[in-house]
């Protein structure tokens, strides 16, 4: 059954093909890396967070919010550091089922010695937040950093949070994914532990095994990493650890080895991605960047249908037809099933190198469908390359899909600074 989805960009409230982008953050230098929440007990109650550089305190969070779908929003709120001389960065939001709000960021010195993974909880639809939980410090796993890139995730079933993290770059080995919980409404976390174990280990070569993990509607945790050790498999791989018990335990298994399995291009955006279907406790999507034949980097996704004992092959999201790269993949679930992909393209660029002009697409695969619809522009304009791109603190977009409505926002450089849309 072909389905329409309304794809809203910011400034949100139009139809697909028909969008106009917005530049939500307005900032003079750089901010990057958003991240999108919708209340699931008001599809019009949306919360974009950022970072964003603040003269004299580097890099802070910022947060814009909007009551009406988008027409307007809130002014800028600034997240305060923790200490004089911290940076911040990585955010990631959730809301529970009550609508409240929680953001998880870091917040450190870029030296590294000092810092932590937190997370605040707002009450009042991210206008005011609690003073920061320390999910893990700097200090916890030394000299192994294990604070960078978390991932925020809630059981709604227990309230349980989850946070998900790996090393730092410059940490020494042994490297790890990490996983935390908290069972008590973010009032404390628990001791670090790693994600891995004997068996089923990420590998020193490796050195920064970034997690990504869901909950599905059963209350099962899942989370995907990758790994290389090849007494374990001769292949590369990512594993999937699922919980059914909170944490306590963990169960181990494939989800995809391939010797095609990365894009080695230092200029790509080649985060992955795990998705749990609410519609369907046993539904998972795993998204990722695969090279396909002398195609260098596509959108790809594969499917699970039995909660991660198997999956299918990978499928290919991007419908161009060449040898352009893509690459800044997110993907979402509606609560009917619908998947949503967006990702950063180049098949309008002029070369075939991530250093072209590039736009925004997204494709939909309805509840039930075996192939995706066709590909379509969520960015208005072809954007000119520009070298701020290749630095860190860009590596991802967001999206999020409820009642057919979709919302997305990204990082370009179309007026010559680095803004959120």
């Amino acid at each position: 059954m072909k389905k329409t989805i309304i794809f809203s960009l910011l400034l949100f409230g139009a139809v697909i093909g028909n969008a106009q982008n917005q530049n939500i953050s307005q900032g003079n230098i750089f901010d990057g890396e958003p991240f999108l929440a919708v209340n699931p007990q008001n599809s019009k109650h949306i919360v974009v967070a950022w970072m964003g550089y603040q003269w004299l305190n580097q890099i802070q969070i910022n947060i814009k919010i909007s009551q009406d779908a988008g027409n307007t929003w809130s002014n800028e709120i600034t997240i305060p550091h923790m200490k004089n001389g911290y940076t911040s960065a990585d955010p990631s939001m959730i809301f529970d089922n009550n609508g409240n709000l929680y953001l998880c960021y870091i917040d450190f010195k870029t030296t590294k010695d000092s810092g932590s993974v937190v997370v605040r909880k707002s009450t009042d639809g991210g206008y005011t937040w609690s003073q920061p939980s320390v999910v893990v410090s700097v200090q916890d796993d030394a000299p192994r950093i294990p604070i960078d890139r978390p991932w925020i995730s809630i059981d709604t079933l227990s309230g349980n949070l989850f946070v998900t993290t790996m090393n730092a770059k410059g940490a020494l080995p042994d490297y790890h994914p990490y996983f935390f919980v908290s069972t008590d409404d973010n009032a404390s976390w628990s001791s670090f532990r790693t994600l891995d174990t004997t068996g089923w280990l990420s590998g020193n070569l490796i050195p920064q095994p970034m997690p990504t993990n869901c909950v599905s509607s059963a209350g099962v945790f899942y989370a995907a990493y990758p790994s290389y050790v090849s007494s374990q498999n001769i292949l590369p791989q990512f594993i999937l650890a699922q919980s059914a018990t909170g944490g306590s335990s963990f169960n181990y298994s494939t989800l995809y080895a391939s010797a095609n399995s990365g894009v080695g291009d230092s200029l790509a955006k080649s985060g992955y991605l795990l998705r749990c279907n609410p519609a369907d406790a046993n539904h998972l999507a795993f998204f990722m960047l695969q090279k396909n034949g002398q195609d260098g980097a596509n959108v790809m996704m594969l499917e699970s249908f039995d909660a991660g004992n198997s999956w299918g092959a990978p499928q290919q999201v991007n419908d161009d037809i060449g040898t352009r790269l893509q690459d800044m993949i997110w993907a979402s679930f509606d609560k009917d099933g619908d998947i949503v992909v967006t990702w950063r393209d180049r098949r309008n660029g002029t070369n075939d190198t991530y250093q072209t002009h590039y736009e925004f697409y997204a494709a939909v695969k309805p509840s039930g469908a075996s192939q995706f619809n066709t590909n379509f522009a969520i960015s208005d304009i072809i954007i000119p390359y520009d070298t701020i791109l290749a630095s860190s603190g860009n590596d991802f977009m967001c999206n999020q899909v409820i009642n057919d409505t979709a919302y997305a926002v990204w990082g370009d450089t179309r007026d010559g600074k680095l803004n959120i849309w």
